[in-house]
């Protein structure tokens, strides 16, 4: 199951949401039981809730079914949350590969110095007073020194 349900189901596929139609299409994917799938940024252009339900499904197929998953993706984030194993590559060429924690802690050396090739993340709070923010930053940088 991918989270799809019967609702809809009279409906054009050009009347669903963004993540409606990246359920549908990793749906079609699963149809013949296959080994391996092939997933082409399975999140982009859905909303944070549906990314993270196509994240859920993705670790199930991986972990509870034993699907080999290999995934492209600009979001670093879902990288590092669905894979063991993650390739950087830069005009067609694998750049880097390895786990999250050896390509965040080699980057500079595998890049060979282009500042342009580190992984990064965004993170965005909304916080109701300065002092709050304050404090959220500084157990971050407890957590993650360096940001």
């Amino acid at each position: 199951s991918v989270g799809l349900d019967n609702a809809g189901i009279d409906e054009s596929i050009s009347t669903f949401s963004g993540g409606m139609k990246r359920k549908l299409s990793l749906a079609i994917s699963l149809l013949g039981d296959p080994d391996y799938l092939l997933l082409d940024e399975p999140s982009a252009g859905v909303d944070p809730y549906s990314r993270r339900a196509l994240w859920d499904v993705v670790l199930r197929l991986a972990h509870n079914e034993g699907k080999t998953i290999i995934m492209t993706t600009h979001f670093m984030d879902e990288a590092d949350m669905l894979s063991n194993r993650i390739g950087i590559m830069r005009e067609g060429r694998l750049l880097a590969c390895g786990s999250s924690l050896f390509l965040k802690h080699n980057i500079d050396r595998l890049a060979g110095g282009d500042a342009s090739v580190k992984p990064g993340y965004t993170l965005t709070a909304t916080c109701p007073s300065k002092e709050i923010s304050n404090e959220v930053m500084r157990k971050l940088k407890d957590i993650m020194p360096g940001i």
